[in-house]
This record gives structure tokens, C-alpha cells and sequence, in this order.
């Protein structure tokens, strides 16, 4: 019941902060905007017709007079999600069990190598206070492999095997003068406790693409790409790129990053980036610590990013949607991880025509 309440609250909330604080939230401040009775009634209509707070109102364009134009945006995420397990169940009545291939960081990493397709190499699996090596077979305590095996650890990416949307991910580097932590000194307790709250996956660090890196430096740089089984192949559904802010070792949107649309078939940016709401909630023409501008920028491999998701996907034959985080490097892309209960917002704010779409492949 405390449950309830908070989140009841936490929509009230959403809900007037967007009546409220229409200038400070607006996305469009250059387009004709409605008055504030007409962005309070649309948002009172949304509450009781799905039940919470659209939290995406303004992202969206919802403020703007002539959201008529829009209307291709009004599906709710909630509504999605409900068809997405539904086509999921009609591939397979029992797709769930499927799950784990895809949501456990460490299953797929392996499953992906053992299938050949090109992914960070795995360092180890750290469970608390003990380091299990995949590759050796060996076991070792955290203050034992980092002494041992020093060199492994060098420069390195631990992430909660069954995390999601970049929370808990770190950068881990052992030098000689001690541990560091997303370039913070640290020593073994500190390192201890970040890895107690999880079993994580130790893997080699990318070096992505130098077009990349000029995007944003700071962070690995990576497509979304969301494939589907779709008339019994795998196909592209919809396609974004996420960039890292300045100082950030993560590019996902939900740590801050930059959502911004890939044109499939050019293999370049296009249209304005998004950041979300709770972070400085705006779009951008260009990266605002690199300064480049993200219309028609040229994304490396792209094509072939997407051509490699298909002949993937046909692997994982019974999970019916899969969101891969994918960077880019000199030769070629890497797959990242893959996402089964990828956010249907992501794309919504990508896609014109998302609703014509979204039909088409889940409806």
C-alpha cells in the first residue's frame, strides 16, 4: 500500500510540475506553445485515460499548437509494453524461459562469443569477494587476482549482470600506484564494496571508432538498435545513437547521455539530440562540450551494424524484440549487451511515424 502511494505521489507530481513549469520544461521554445489551461487539460486527459502521469509530455511536443501533426506520438509506453509480451507469447508459450540468454549480462556475453560474433572480451565474473576466470577455469579472491593477474585489470568495464539502463556501471583501472574507479583513486575495500551490491561482469574496455570518440570522448559511444521477428525473420525496427555528456563513462539515456535518431539506410545522424527531462531536459543541435553538429554526421559501420543485429537475432530465434547497445572500433561493430525489455520511449521520441510502425511489427 506505501508503494502505491509514493508512485500515486510521484505522478501528481509529474503532473503538476508540468502545468506548473511549462517555460522552464518546454523543448520548443521557438514554436507556438499552448496556454496553460490547454496543457492542463491535456495532461488531467492522459492521467485518467492511462492511469499515470505522461512524463514525456513535453519531449514529445505535446505543448505545441499544432500537435495535430503529432499525433503519430500519442501511444502510451505502458500500452506497448503489454503488445510487445503479447507478440512475445505468440512466438513461443514459453518465451520466458528464454529470458535469461538475453537479460543476463554474462549468459549472452558468452553466448555471443561462442556463436562468433564479435563482443568486449570477458575478463571474469566477480562474485563479491571471489573472481571466477571463464576462460582458465580458475578461482581466485578479489586481493589475489588483482595481484596475480594485475595486468588483466589494466583498464576494464564492471557492470551488474542483470543491470539496466546503465545503472551501476563503472570504469575499473589498476595502475601502479593503486585502483581507480572512474578515474577516482580507490583502494581494495572500496572496490570490495562496489562489487558486493551485485554479481559483475569484468570485461576489456572498447576502444571505439575515432569519429566516435569526436563525438564525445569521455564515454563509449553506441547504437541502440531494436530488432524484431517479423513475418518469420528478424528485422530492423528502429534505430538511435546514445553519446555521453563530459565527464560521463556512460552514453545511456537514462544516465544523462544523448539520444539521437540513425538514419538506417545512410548510416548518418539526423535531426536534433535529446537529453531526458530529470537531466537538462533539451534538445541539441550539436554536442554541447564537443560542439559537433549531429545532423548528417556520419556513424562508421553503421549498415553493417544492422546487417550483423539480423544474422544475430537468428540466434536468440525465441525472444521475439531485442534492443543491442552496439559501439563501433577501427575494425568494425562490437555488440555490446542486448536488452530484452528495451524502452519503447526511446524510440517513440525517435520516431515520426511510431505508432504506424510500432502496429506494423507488434500491433
Amino acid at each position: 500500500m506505501n508503494s502505491l502511494i509514493l508512485l500515486f505521489k510521484k505522478h501528481v507530481r509529474i503532473l503538476i510540475s508540468n502545468v506548473l513549469d511549462s517555460e522552464k520544461l518546454t523543448y520548443y521554445p521557438e514554436a507556438q506553445r499552448k496556454g496553460v489551461f490547454r496543457i492542463l487539460l491535456d495532461n488531467l486527459l492522459w492521467f485518467f485515460r492511462f492511469g499515470h502521469a505522461n512524463e514525456y509530455y513535453y519531449i514529445l511536443g505535446f505543448d505545441r499548437i499544432d500537435h495535430r501533426q503529432y499525433e503519430q506520438k500519442f501511444i502510451n509506453g505502458r500500452t506497448c509494453k503489454k503488445w510487445l509480451r503479447r507478440r512475445k507469447l505468440q512466438l513461443h508459450p514459453d518465451a520466458d524461459s528464454y529470458d535469461v540468454l538475453v537479460h543476463d549480462k554474462f549468459v549472452a556475453s558468452r553466448y555471443l562469443q561462442a556463436n562468433g560474433f564479435p563482443t568486449p572480451k570477458t575478463i571474469a565474473l566477480a562474485c563479491r569477494n571471489t573472481l571466477l576466470f571463464p576462460e582458465s577455469g580458475e578461482e581466485h579472491s578479489l586481493e589475489e587476482a588483482l595481484d596475480q593477474k594485475k595486468s588483466l585489470f589494466s583498464d576494464c568495464i564492471c557492470k551488474p549482470v542483470t543491470g539496466y539502463c546503465g545503472i551501476g556501471i563503472f570504469r575499473l583501472c589498476v595502475r601502479e600506484d593503486g585502483l581507480y574507479i572512474d578515474e577516482r583513486k580507490t583502494d581494495l575495500s572500496g572496490l570490495r564494496e562496489r562489487l558486493s551490491d551485485s554479481l559483475y561482469l569484468i570485461e576489456e574496455r572498447i576502444i571505439q571508432h575515432e569519429r566516435m570518440a569526436i563525438l564525445n570522448p569521455d564515454s563509449v559511444n553506441t547504437i541502440r538498435l531494436v530488432t524484431c521477428i517479423h513475418q518469420g525473420h528478424a528485422t530492423p525496427f528502429s534505430a538511435g545513437v546514445r553519446i555521453g555528456v563530459a565527464g560521463k563513462v556512460t552514453d545511456n539515456w537514462h544516465t544523462g547521455g544523448i539520444l539521437i535518431r540513425l538514419n538506417m539506410e545512410k548510416g548518418c545522424l539526423e535531426g536534433y539530440g535529446y537529453t531526458l527531462p530529470e537531466f537538462s531536459g533539451n534538445k541539441f543541435d550539436r554536442h554541447p562540450a564537443t560542439g559537433v553538429a549531429f545532423d548528417g554526421y556520419e556513424i562508421p559501420y553503421a549498415r553493417e551494424a544492422v546487417q550483423l543485429a539480423i544474422q544475430l537475432h537468428q540466434y536468440f530465434y525465441f525472444t521475439h524484440a531485442i534492443g543491442w547497445d552496439i559501439a563501433l572500433t577501427a575494425n568494425g561493430p562490437v555488440f555490446i549487451e542486448a536488452n530484452q525489455g528495451w524502452d519503447p520511449y526511446v524510440h517513440l521520441v525517435l520516431e515520426d511515424r511510431f505508432k504506424e510502425k510500432f502496429h506494423k511489427f507488434f500491433g
